[in-house]
């Protein structure tokens, strides 16, 4: 789907959650022409499906997929009337943090709502300098699988699928709990996240896997914090269902540069030997087959 790179420059993603969107003064202009590439290409397929429920999940921790949310959200909202955001991660909740100030606390939270505890409209939040609407928690839970698998979250989607142009979902990552296949059963899109050179192939595989199976159209991924000096630009494969650069292995089929050894087809340089076809060099060592008459 997309690259989103990190030039060094500036801590873009992590652990920290740095007010980094596309609103702000300080993002870049190819960080923001990025998202809206990413959002351009989500609306399209939307329409083509008349979807509005969007799931952003990740494989792993610190992969940035709560940035990533959250910026795509804000670039459909230039395009669309009303955007919801979500914090779908009841555990681990972060957006509030990305859209709230510090001293700022919800009446009603996300979690309040499934819990029976708070109404929607209660718990709604627009944001009116980003013209964005947010649905947010401040605390984690520990019964967050069942919460997003009641018949309360099933309502609550529906009832914001028609309210609001586009519903997006930030998800706990996939590595550590069912909460995002739970929610993306109840979606029409989902998208994964994935940090550049962080998650194995194997990991990649199965996660696309599990979405695969569940009721949203999987998308596909977006390949997050791409390392690169400034000006520099790498070609970077595997958005489909394989993984970070084939099936089997890191670089290639089997091995870690070529199909069955380290640079050539059976050996360590060329074909057969370290350095030529039979021998250690060349063909033409005295060593050699064809030497000998």
């Amino acid at each position: 789907m997309g690259e989103l790179y990190n030039y060094g420059s500036t801590k873009l993603f992590g652990k920290k959650k740095n007010k980094l969107l596309i609103t702000e003064l300080t993002a870049g202009f190819e960080f923001v022409e990025r998202f809206k590439k990413l959002a351009t290409r989500i609306s399209t397929e939307a329409d083509k499906r008349d979807a509005k429920v969007i799931v952003v999940t990740g494989v792993r921790e610190h992969e940035g997929k709560t940035t990533v949310t959250a910026n795509i959200a804000l670039a459909l909202a230039r395009k669309s009337d009303r955007v919801l955001l979500i914090d779908g991660d009841l555990r681990r909740p972060t957006l509030a943090s990305l859209f709230l100030d510090d001293d700022t606390v919800p009446e009603v939270t996300f979690k309040d709502v499934l819990e029976g505890r708070g109404e929607l409209d209660d718990a709604l939040i627009h944001d009116e300098k980003r013209d964005i609407w947010l649905l947010l928690n401040t605390s984690g839970c520990s019964n967050s699988t069942d919460l997003v698998s009641s018949d309360e979250m099933a309502e609550l989607i529906e009832d914001a699928r028609s309210r609001f142009d586009y519903v997006l979902i930030d998800t706990p990552p996939m590595s550590l709990m069912a909460d995002a296949e739970v929610m993306a059963d109840i979606s029409d899109i989902s998208v994964l996240t994935v940090k550049y050179d962080l998650v194995q192939a194997r990991d990649l595989n199965d996660a696309i896997d599990a979405l695969r199976v569940c009721k949203a159209h999987f998308m596909g991924c977006v390949l997050n914090d791409v390392r690169c000096l400034p000006g520099e630009r790498r070609t970077v494969v595997g958005y489909g269902g394989y993984g970070r650069y084939g099936r089997y292995g890191r670089y290639g089929k089997y091995g870690k540069y070529g199909k069955y050894g380290r640079y050539g087809n059976y050996g360590s340089y060329g074909s057969y030997g370290a350095y030529g076809y039979y021998g250690h060099y060349s063909d033409e060592n005295s060593d050699s087959p064809q030497s000998e008459s």
